[in-house]
């Protein structure tokens, strides 16, 4: 056996010595150098990837981060996901919250799961622009990013400061002798968390304000829903989703414009409006397309216009967890 295998390795003390029966509390990280920070873009995914020694239950992931630059009126947020393997779907997800400013500081997302698998990616992404994560460039480097539309993982040369705190910790490796474990995923049926309303920020210097509902996946999008209650946010706002980093754009001129494409009195399948309704200023956009997602999906909208917009989203979702 070669000294990867602290389980089993001789001077460590043989396979029924203390050091591999005891249970083992301890913190996973690879971070210290010198302090510098990297801005978020919403939507997309920055992480860090410890490849061996992961096993064991998971208490927390903490996150060295702040809130340097906050949308006005908005709770930041940072959605930490763990997957085994870079690029894998994601299978648990929890939120660190951030208030307007927030300093820098130690942030935990609890998870409190038993993970089964020796590797591990913790994978982060941020509510808005201006939410700041810690890194360094000392090595050895471990951080990876999805950073594009449909773009790969790219390695970078740095290291992301976030750090895995356990219990029952798992020392080297998974001995096989005959018999190869065999890991369920988990699934969960259909959910969804009700009509929620979202305010679509104003356009900023040519750029379009937007906001979103997430669903960690992987599953499947069986239905979705955009109202709004005034005519002014049937013109401004533009319905999305988005899949896997890949946007799906209803139309981008406003839900006025997708009216005059889609008639809203006729009888059709697929992309239809319940309610369309001038008189009251209701509009009801259904969606009954199946879009299949591995890593998430956002149902959101766009606003072009130069005042903030509000909207209420829905969706039915099937997830596999």
């Amino acid at each position: 056996m070669s000294e990867d295998h602290p389980d089993w390795w001789k001077p460590v003390g043989g396979a029924n010595s203390p050091d591999s029966t005891m249970e083992r509390r301890s913190t996973l990280s690879n971070d210290g150098g010198a302090v510098l920070w990297t801005s978020s873009i919403p939507h997309y995914r920055d992480s860090k990837f410890f490849s061996r020694g992961c096993r064991g239950l998971i208490r927390r992931v903490e996150v060295y981060c702040q809130d340097a630059t906050p949308f006005p009126g908005l709770l930041g947020t940072i959605d930490v996901y763990l997957t085994p393997i870079i690029g894998m779907s994601h299978l648990y997800m929890a939120p660190i919250a951030l208030a307007a400013l927030a300093p820098a500081a130690w942030r935990a997302a609890t998870f409190n799961i038993e993970w089964n698998y020796d590797s591990l990616q913790i994978v982060l992404i941020s509510s808005h622009a201006g939410m700041e994560y810690a890194y360094d460039v000392t090595l050895p480097w471990d951080r990876h990013t999805h950073a594009a539309h449909l773009a790969p993982w790219t390695p970078l040369d740095s290291r992301l400061w976030i750090r895995v705190v356990y219990a029952a910790q798992t020392p080297g490796d998974v001995p096989i002798s005959g018999i190869t474990n065999n890991i369920e995923i988990p699934a969960r049926a259909t959910e969804s968390i009700g009509f929620t309303t979202r305010t679509v920020p104003a356009q900023v210097a040519g750029v379009d304000g937007d906001n979103w509902v997430r669903w960690n996946g992987p599953g499947t999008v069986k239905l979705a829903i955009w109202r709004v209650i005034s005519d002014a946010a049937l013109a401004a706002l533009s319905p999305y989703v988005e899949v896997d980093g890949e946007r799906v754009q209803l139309v981008d001129t406003g839900m006025d414009d997708l009216a005059a494409i889609i008639d809203p009195t006729a009888d059709q399948e697929g992309i239809t409006w319940p309610r369309y309704d001038a008189t009251n200023h209701v509009y009801t956009l259904q969606m009954m397309l199946d879009f299949p997602f591995w890593g998430g999906v956002d149902v959101g909208a766009t606003n072009d216009t130069l005042a903030a917009q509000d909207i209420e989203i829905y969706a039915l979702i099937y997830t596999l967890r």
